[in-house]
């Protein structure tokens, strides 16, 4: 399974950072957020260096507060230097710092921009997941099936709005692509 820290400052993105969590979690993704997993009585620093050394993936949600913030450069800062995939999600126009600029980000900004950039997000944290996913021959190390819907579902995807987890039996990838009913596919997350 990914591991996933959401890096924002709290003045402008945290109701966006909240939103997110529920969605990447329901998916079937581990959110690390500062207010759900820090424990009072430990130094935060030393919590923030635990996290970013587990995690695959940093979500850096781009805010005018954040692209000011010293502690959010230093978590992306600190996850590059760690070698660990950073995304930047762009929620509120912003200059976007230079070395984020160079990296492709999802548009987050407007209602009408949202959900697509929200299922291609979803599809670069599932292409990261197979990448996790393979042991040092390609095999598969995560059996684990995300059931999707998705109207606008290309064979080549695998993205959309996670219904429910499905656990089962490893399956081929073209089992994983058939049809159950309706618009429902079931998208194994390690093939």
């Amino acid at each position: 399974m990914l591991n996933i820290f959401l890096s924002y400052a709290r003045r402008d993105g945290s109701g966006p950072a909240s939103r997110l969590r529920t969605e990447l979690t329901q998916a079937g993704f581990n959110v690390w957020r500062d207010v759900e997993e820090m424990h009072g009585g430990k130094s935060w620093k030393e919590q923030l260096r635990g996290a970013l050394r587990n995690i695959d993936v940093l979500l850096i949600l781009l805010t005018p507060a954040a692209v000011e913030s010293h502690m959010v450069t230093w978590e992306w800062e600190n996850a590059l230097t760690l070698e660990r995939k950073v995304i930047p999600l762009l929620l509120i126009n912003c200059k976007i710092p230079p070395d984020l600029a160079q990296l492709h980000y999802h548009d987050l900004s407007t209602s009408e921009k949202y959900s697509t950039s929200l299922m291609a997000l979803m599809r670069d944290l599932n292409l990261q997941s197979e990448v996790k996913g393979k042991d040092i021959e390609g095999h598969s190390t995560n059996d684990r099936r995300v059931t999707v819907t998705n109207d606008f579902y290309q064979p080549d995807w695998k993205v959309g709005t996670v219904i429910q987890n499905a656990g089962g039996r490893p399956s081929s990838s073209k089992e994983n692509r058939q049809e159950d009913s309706g618009n429902e596919k079931n998208i194994d997350r390690s093939s």
